[in-house]
């Protein structure tokens, strides 16, 4: 499922990159993963327009998803707590609660890409009620930039929810922009 937003968010995070170790051929293996973010609070905000993208059956149907609202699938700005692990970062508060239904989530580097490891992700399944277009909303993510962790204006990412078709197989996704700035 991860790979059917990743890129949306490629787009709004401007999280794309090339980074080979050793020179132009790829090491034999990749050095070990620290986490480039640093514990402590952030005033966390989502960011309208959001994006959508349909495919299989649902393609075209970008339109239907546009009443799709930070306030109608429960997105809420405030403050969060990052605390850091080697490999993962957990994120608390009030905007990860009304956004996942849960207090934290904890977010690790993308492994599909060895090589490029900017994008830190957690995506959760389940059935989260009903979509337009007869859909469901099955699937929801947030990803962060970790090539942003020390940017001034603060860390770059993207809050997804991915609503499927009976068919299993035709999707539309709706992105909106994150941003975590360190209070």
């Amino acid at each position: 499922m991860t790979m059917r937003w990743l890129g949306c968010v490629c787009a709004l995070a401007g999280c794309s990159s090339d980074i080979r170790l050793g020179g132009t051929a790829p090491d034999a293996s990749v050095d070990a993963i620290t986490s480039p973010f640093s514990p402590g609070m952030y005033a966390a905000s989502f960011l309208d327009p959001q994006m959508a993208g349909c495919e299989g059956a649902l393609a075209g149907h970008e339109a239907s998803f546009a009443g799709i609202t930070r306030a109608s699938i429960g997105l809420v700005d405030g403050a969060v707590d990052f605390a850091i692990g080697v490999d993962q970062l957990t994120i608390a508060g009030a905007p990860i609660q009304a956004g996942f239904s849960q207090p934290s989530i904890t977010l690790a580097p993308t492994r599909d890409r060895p090589e490029e490891i900017a994008l830190w992700e957690v995506g959760v399944s389940g059935s989260f009620g009903a979509g337009p277009d007869a859909t469901q909303l099955e699937w929801i993510g947030l990803a962060v930039d970790s090539d942003t962790a020390h940017k001034a204006t603060g860390i770059e990412g993207a809050y997804a929810v991915v609503f499927m078709a009976s068919d299993g197989t035709s999707y539309c996704n709706v992105v909106f922009g994150a941003l975590f700035v360190s209070k």
